[in-house]
């Protein structure tokens, strides 16, 4: 995702997910915003080890109030009735959220608060 400033003061957020493996997070404050990259490689473990999937993974999302979010680990989870959905899928339906509004604070536990609400655990 790339994304100019335009002189809006962006909050970072990261998230890890369960990772045994290596992800690429990468935020820099400027004068002008903030310059962020993730690495797009995501990783499955098999019966014989570690397999690259693909190298097209979204890590990176925007949620409203200027907060990009950005993750490593397990990218997919499983709603509540146990199908599987990507983590940006959950992140565009907590968006819409009255919690998302609020402070970086109040985000943060509104997002955990909607995950567990949200995801079955494994």
């Amino acid at each position: 995702m790339r994304r100019k400033s335009n002189a809006k003061h962006y909050t970072v957020v990261t998230f890890c997910l369960r990772s045994i493996h290596m992800s690429l997070n990468i935020a820099i404050l400027t004068q002008e915003g903030i310059v962020m990259s993730a690495d797009s490689q995501l990783t499955a473990m098999t019966p014989s080890g570690p397999r690259r999937v693909s190298d097209n993974a979204e890590k990176l999302f925007e949620l409203p109030g200027n907060r990009l979010v950005a993750v490593s680990g397990d990218l997919c989870f499983r709603d509540v009735s146990g199908r599987q959905k990507p983590f940006g899928a959950f992140l565009a339906q907590f968006g819409k959220e009255p919690g998302a509004q609020g402070t970086i604070e109040e985000g943060a536990r509104a997002l955990n608060q909607f995950l567990l609400r949200e995801c079955r655990t494994p």
